[in-house]
C-alpha cells in the first residue's frame, strides 16, 4: 500500500512511472524499476544516462523522413502520446510513443528545485530536442502548416500541438546520433523498426519512396497485375457477349 502511494506521488510530481521490484511479478518494460533500498534519485538516473554509443553510429545521422508524418505514411508506424518521460521514444504494439509536455520540460529547466535536485539539465534539453526532431521544419519536407494539418486530421488542435508544430525553424536541429547521448539508442532502435515494417497497402506503397528503385519496381509490378486483371476481364466479357450473340443467331 505504501509503495503504491509512493509510486503515485512520483508519477504525479515527476511524470515518471516507477514500480517496486517484486520477485513474484514480471517487471514492466515501460516502467522504471525501483528497489526498496534504493533512492528515487538513483532510480531516476537510470533514465538520464544513456548506453554507450556504438562507434559506427556516432557519425551517422537520422534521415529527413524520420518525422511523424513520414513515419506514419512510409513506415506504417502509429504515433501516440504519453505523459511519462520513461515512455518517451518507446515502441508499444505498433505505436511510437512521444512525450507531449514540451512546455513542462522548459518549466523544469528553469526550476531550481527539480532541475537542480532531480533532473539533469542535459537530459531535459536533449529530451526536448528529441521531440522537436520529429517535427523538423524544412523547405524540402514539411512546414508548420503541414504538421498542423496532420494534427487536425486527428481531432481539434490543442495548444501543446501548436507548440510542437510551430517551433522556431531557424533553431539548430542536429540529426546526428552523437548529439543524442541519452536517447541515441532508442532513436536507432526506432529507425531499424521503421525500415523493417510489414503490413503493406496501396497507400503506403504510394508514399514510401525512401528507396526510389524499389518504389518504381513495386509500382511496375502493381500496374502489370492491374492490366493483366483488366485485360482478363475484358476478354471474359467479350467472350460472354460472343456466346450470347451466337446463341441468338
Amino acid at each position: 500500500m505504501v509503495q503504491d502511494i509512493i509510486s503515485l506521488v512520483i508519477r504525479l510530481t515527476f511524470m515518471v512511472r516507477v514500480e517496486f521490484h517484486s520477485p513474484y511479478s514480471h517487471p514492466s518494460p515501460f516502467q522504471l524499476q525501483m528497489q526498496v533500498n534504493q533512492s528515487f534519485q538513483e532510480t531516476l538516473n537510470k533514465l538520464q544516462i544513456g548506453p554507450p554509443s556504438r562507434e559506427w553510429s556516432i557519425q551517422h545521422e537520422l534521415p529527413l523522413w524520420f518525422n511523424v508524418i513520414d513515419l506514419e505514411r512510409k513506415a506504417n508506424l502509429r504515433i501516440g502520446w504519453t505523459d511519462y518521460l520513461n515512455e518517451h521514444l518507446t515502441y508499444q504494439s505498433g505505436t511510437l510513443m512521444l512525450f507531449r509536455h514540451i512546455k513542462v520540460l522548459e518549466y523544469i529547466e528553469g526550476s531550481e528545485i527539480q532541475a537542480g535536485s532531480f533532473f539533469k539539465s542535459e537530459f531535459l534539453i536533449e529530451t526536448r530536442r528529441s521531440i522537436l526532431l520529429l517535427f523538423t521544419l524544412s523547405e524540402y519536407k514539411y512546414s508548420t502548416q503541414d504538421y498542423l494539418d496532420w494534427f487536425q486530421s486527428r481531432g481539434p488542435i490543442e495548444e501543446w500541438q501548436r507548440l510542437l508544430a510551430g517551433h522556431d525553424p531557424n533553431s539548430p536541429m542536429s540529426r546526428f546520433y552523437e548529439d543524442f547521448p541519452i536517447w541515441h539508442s532508442k532513436l536507432l532502435y526506432l529507425l531499424n523498426i521503421s525500415n523493417n515494417q510489414g503490413n503493406w497497402d496501396l497507400k503506403r506503397c504510394w508514399y514510401d519512396d525512401r528507396d526510389q528503385g524499389l518504389w518504381w519496381t513495386r509500382w511496375t509490378l502493381i500496374t502489370a497485375i492491374f492490366l493483366a486483371i483488366l485485360f482478363g476481364l475484358i476478354q471474359s466479357i467479350t467472350g460472354i457477349i460472343q456466346v450470347v450473340y451466337a446463341g441468338r443467331s
